[in-house]
């Protein structure tokens, strides 16, 4: 049995022993066992994503590529890399919707580091919240520090931005060298920016903010405070504590405020806002510019002061106390101090030096919405001058900008109407006028009194056909007249001014009388003037014509007809055509429409053979067969044989009385017999005949005279045999 026993107590202590050494060495090298990135409970150390916009987070094995990731040190240390991490209440969990949420196991303290690398964005109901007091459980301390040289801006939704929270001991913020901006958008409750707080069992706890180079810029809804101390025990004796050092800058937006505790004094080297105050502390040397807004001030009290180094001091609209302990420049913007403008009248000079601004040199001034009344003008150096035409209210804003910021003021100008002065007196510099058509020329109306209330005219001519006049009193010609022009005070005085206007006609361009053809008309004398394009019977003008009352008609011809004669072999004909006596020029139609020359009258006299009748010729000649005729070669067309019109390469054409002559080479290839020759000219065509013979050893040229030979030896043979024969029987007798 007491075997048994020690086995069993040997076997669980070698299980607790196992346990132990198998547990996570988080566990036992943190102060907190519980730490939320969005909805997502980090337990390794290691390399961290988000594929959902911040809320659900996963586990790498390896540095993720790119530059947005989150590492995990077990041993305390939260790298952000250019993230976005979103909180989001759920039941299921115990993150209180944060979006960093770190809490202490029992009676333990809580601190969690956050280091910054790039620019990086939390949200959530609580925006970081470091809890060393939750569910009834106290731990110790509870401290958070921001590090790095990146940004980060939280924003808690439903309560604090940053919210450090002691169990039974103290609460502790730092942030050092990185920029911070964090707020509160809860405006139902008091929450703020950053709260530094201790649980309700911590019976004397130490709260500190400090800030340690880079900024703390910390901001609520309205009403509520930037930075807030809370001390949850009513009597306790609690501290408080702001330190700013290497030159930090803290922006409390809303104020920093304490409950149940004194409010800290801010101490070190930097500068602190509380609200809209801000304070110097120590020697402090700008790392970053810094501007005073309006309803802003900062105050470099004794023994501060304030070094610009490379950066500015600008003051928009705010207002800056121990300005003679700055070392640097101090730029200012400009700030409108005018209130309110004087009334103005209607015609009387106004001026104004409205805009008395502070702010450094080179300020522009603009009317930025609305508008000056009429007349008036905003100048250079920020004075209304001019003098108003129009009575009524003007609303418009004026801004003043220089190259650090702008400030605007909106205006209220009233113009009132001045005391009614009539005209007494109106004249005009010209009492006539002559012009040209299309000419013009300017009157000018003087008034009396010159400080009449209304000093303008009403222009009018009396006939706008001759003469017209505009609202500047420019007379206009328009056509040759009279016209009387008259100029009349508008103020309703009744005075007027009258001026004659004699129109007269442009260049007078002279036609003289043109006597008419048979096929023109001619016209009589008359004028055109060279403006108004109109016409005059006389060089005056006086009397206006219409250009058809100056034609004289065309006489029309006197034509004498000639009868059409028909051309013979021996004399020309003519065609039928008519003379005109008058224009001596010839026609084709009794209507002297269609002109034609004497030459176009004539008909070439017919074509006529002279020679090459009825010709012959033998196969095997070596000249060719020609035929005269009487006819101008340049009325020759062609040549036909047997009806087949022959190529100009089968004959030649010689001038003189035409001579055409069939070639040899065209002849062989004729049969022999007769064949029909037709020769054409334009005047008409030529019929013959000629008869192909087929050759024989001793050949004779066969011309229309060699056949002629051969018949009277031949009729000379036959005779010789008849007076023989008749010789015979008288001797046989």
């Amino acid at each position: 049995m007491k075997k048994t026993i020690g086995r069993t107590i040997i076997a669980l202590f070698t299980a607790i022993i196992l346990t132990l050494s198998f547990m996570p060495t988080r566990v036992w090298a943190l102060n907190y066992d519980t730490l939320w990135i969005g909805n997502t409970r980090i337990t390794d150390t290691g390399y961290w994503t988000s594929d959902d916009g911040g809320t659900t987070w996963t586990s790498q094995q390896t540095q993720p590529g790119g530059d947005s990731y989150i590492y995990y040190d077990v041993q305390g240390t939260l790298e952000l890399h250019n993230v976005t991490i979103q909180g989001k209440y759920d039941d299921s969990n115990s993150n209180f919707g944060a979006g960093i949420y770190a809490r202490s196991r029992t009676n333990q303290s809580v601190s969690l580091t956050i280091q910054l690398t790039g620019n990086n964005t939390i949200t959530g109901d609580h925006g970081i919240y470091v809890d060393a007091q939750q569910g009834g459980t106290l731990g110790a301390n509870a401290s958070l520090s921001i590090t790095g040289d990146g940004s980060l801006t939280v924003t808690g939704t439903a309560s604090y931005g940053l919210y450090v929270k002691s169990g039974t001991g103290n609460a502790s913020l730092t942030i050092e060298n990185a920029s911070v901006d964090a707020t509160s958008s809860v405006s139902y409750f008091s929450y703020a920016g950053v709260c530094v707080g201790s649980s309700y069992s911590a019976t004397a706890p130490a709260l500190s903010l400090a800030v340690n180079g880079g900024s703390l810029t910390t901001s609520a809804s309205e009403g509520n405070d930037g930075i807030q101390f809370y001390v949850g025990n009513s009597s306790t004796s609690a501290t408080t504590s702001l330190t700013v050092s290497n030159n930090a800058i803290v922006r409390a937006n809303g104020g920093i405020k304490a409950s149940r505790v004194d409010e800290p004094t801010p101490s070190g080297t930097g500068i602190v806002f509380d609200g809209t105050e801000g304070t110097v502390y120590g020697n402090v040397t700008l790392q970053e510019d810094i501007t005073i807004g309006e309803g802003e001030s900062l105050t470099i009290g004794d023994g501060a002061s304030l070094n610009t180094g490379s950066h500015e001091v600008i003051v928009n609209g705010g207002t800056l106390t121990g300005g003679d302990k700055i070392e640097g420049t101090v730029k200012y913007a400009p700030a409108i101090t005018t209130e309110s403008l004087p009334d103005g009248t209607v015609g009387e000079p106004y001026t104004e030096t409205i805009l008395a601004a502070t702010g450094d040199a080179s300020i522009t001034w603009s009317v930025s919405n609305g508008s000056l009344p009429a007349g008036l003008s905003l100048s250079e150096n920020g004075k209304i001058i001019g003098t108003p035409t129009t009575e009524g209210t003007s609303t418009f804003t004026v801004t003043a900008t220089n190259n650090i910021a702008s400030d605007s003021r909106e205006f209220t100008l009233k113009i009132e109407k001045p005391a009614f002065i009539p005209v007494t007196d109106l004249e005009l510099d010209k009492t006539s006028l002559t012009l040209q058509e299309t000419d013009s020329a300017t009157l000018i109306a003087t008034v009396d009194p010159d400080n009449a209330t209304n000093k303008n005219v009403n222009w009018e001519s009396s006939d706008t056909s001759i003469a017209t006049v505009d609202a500047n009193g420019k007379v206009t010609a328009i056509s040759a007249g009279s016209a009387t022009i008259t100029a009349t005070a508008a103020d309703g005085s009744g005075e007027s001014a009258s001026c004659s206007v004699t129109v007269t006609h442009g260049n007078m361009v002279h036609t003289p009388k043109k006597d008419a053809t048979c096929t023109a008309d001619g016209n009589e004398e008359y004028w055109t003037c060279e403006t108004c394009g109109n016409h005059f019977s006389g060089a005056e003008g006086k009397t206006e014509i219409e250009l058809s009352d100056t034609v004289i008609p065309a006489t029309g011809h006197n034509l004498i007809k000639t009868e059409a004669n028909k051309a013979t072999v021996d004399a020309s004909g003519n065609i039928e055509y008519w003379y005109c006596s008058d224009c001596e020029k010839y026609f084709k139609d009794e209507k002297g429409e269609h002109e034609i020359t004497l030459d176009e009258t004539i008909i070439a006299k017919l074509p006529k053979l002279l020679n090459g009748a009825n010709a012959e010729w033998s196969k095997g000649k070596k000249e060719g067969l020609t035929f005269s005729v009487d006819a101008n070669i340049s009325d020759f067309i062609g040549v036909k044989v047997d009806q087949q019109e022959l190529d100009p390469s089968m004959y030649e054409v010689r001038s003189g009385s035409t001579i055409i002559t069939l070639k040899p080479s065209y002849l062989e290839s004729l049969s022999s017999g007769k064949h029909e020759i037709r020769m054409e000219f334009k005047s008409g065509t030529i019929q013959t005949y000629f008869t192909i013979k087929k050759g024989s050893d001793s050949q004779t040229p066969e011309t229309g005279q060699q056949t002629n030979l051969y018949m009277w030896i031949g009729l000379l043979a036959a005779s010789a045999l008849v007076l023989g024969f008749i010789g015979w029987k008288r001797h046989s007798k």
